[in-house]
This record gives C-alpha cells, structure tokens and sequence, in this order.
C-alpha cells in the first residue's frame, strides 16, 4: 500500500504559548549551570530564579484559563480553572487521573513530579484547591521582603512542570478540534519540538514523541 509523508497540522497554541514555554525551560536549564538540580539544593534562591518563578507562574494561570476558553468558560479563578479542567478532562478521557494523581517524568535524573499533589481534590469535589508552590509564589509576589527565599529551586522547578503539563494538555486539545476535520492530523496530537525536560503518560497520547514527519496509509489508495 502506499504511503505518504505527513508533517503536523500546527494549532495556534503550539505556535504562540508552546514556544513561550520552550523559553522558560531554556531560562532554567541556564539556571542549573550555576545551581544543580538536586533536592539538596531545593531551598537555594536568588533574583533570578524569583523572576523565573513569577513568569511561570503567571503564564501557568494564563494557560489554565485558556484551556477553560476553549469550552466557552470564562471569568473563573486559578482554582476554579484548574477544577473545571480536570472535570472536563476526565469526562472527555484526554487525562483519566484526578489532578492530584497527575505525574510528570524527569528526563534529567530526578524522580517524578507530581506537581497537583497535596490537593486532595477528587472530580466534582466542592474542596478547595492547595498548591504549595502557587501560595509561595503569592506570597513572594506580596510580600518580597519577607518571603524572599521562596524563590527557590523547588518552586521554579515544580511550577514548570505544571506548566508543562497544562501547555500540553492545551495542544493536545487542540489537535483533536484539529483532527475532527483533518484525517492527516489525526494522530499528531504532541508538540512538534519536545520538552528538554519533562514528559508525561498522564495524558491519553496517541503518537510517540516528536512526531515532526509521520507515514501513513496513503487515504486515496
């Protein structure tokens, strides 16, 4: 049978938000020439990695939102994005795991992170939300002087891999509005350009990594 070459149908979030992430990756891959990653340094902070924390961050709230978008939700919490998401995830079977169970692995010697953990919440639960990297990050935001050292190591690193994980569900959202119409782009549902850092099983793959160039049964024969 032939077979022909098919190279990824792009979604605008891959395009824009991805590559943002790939950015803030390479920031803290620079950061661990000078700081290694090991838990031994978690509580190492500085300047830098305080504004590398709050970029995080805030790109992790603007991409949880975003997601939200895409269901026509609007004006919703942090929190309250990240409820509606796994709700909405665990009916549509992209993500099969409560937010708390989610696990990202390291491709840099670390053991897994589980960067949702400690937030007991279960699908449909009226419980609130607790993310420790999150509330030190505000808290730093607030209140620089006085909680300067929770711009740390471990923060920087637990808040990217959140982030991460959400960029990829974004794009993995995406992908299947765009494979609804596209028989090519039906099973290129990961980002062209892979992390340098994490992956994850926690979301319902089907395509291995870096699908840039895909063969497939030629449709028309």
């Amino acid at each position: 049978m032939p077979i022909v070459t098919a190279k990824k149908n792009i979604p605008d979030s891959e395009k824009t938000h991805w590559q943002y992430y790939l950015m803030l990756e390479n920031d803290f891959l620079g950061l661990l020439e000078y700081c290694a990653l090991s838990t031994d340094n978690y509580d190492c902070y500085s300047n830098r990695m305080t504004q590398l924390l709050l970029s995080i961050c805030s790109e992790v709230e603007n991409v949880s939102k975003l997601i939200n978008k895409r269901y026509q939700v609007t004006n919703l919490t942090f929190f309250e994005s990240l409820k509606n998401i796994m709700d909405r995830e665990l009916d549509n079977r992209i993500c099969e795991k409560d937010i708390c169970e989610i696990s990202i692995e390291s491709l840099i010697g670390c053991s897994p992170i589980y960067p949702f953990s400690g937030t007991n919440y279960k699908k449909g639960s009226k419980s609130d939300i607790k993310i420790e990297w999150w509330q030190d990050m505000a808290d730093l935001k607030h209140d620089r002087e006085k909680y300067r050292n929770n711009g740390n190591l471990k923060n920087v690193y637990n808040s990217l891999s959140a982030l991460f994980f959400l960029e990829s569900l974004l794009i993995k959202i995406d992908s299947e509005a765009l494979a609804a119409n596209d028989k090519i782009a039906k099973n290129l549902d990961r980002p062209v350009q892979d992390s340098s850092i994490f992956s994850t099983e926690s979301i319902n793959y089907r395509c291995n990594r870096s699908p840039e160039f895909t063969f497939y049964p030629d449709p028309q024969k």
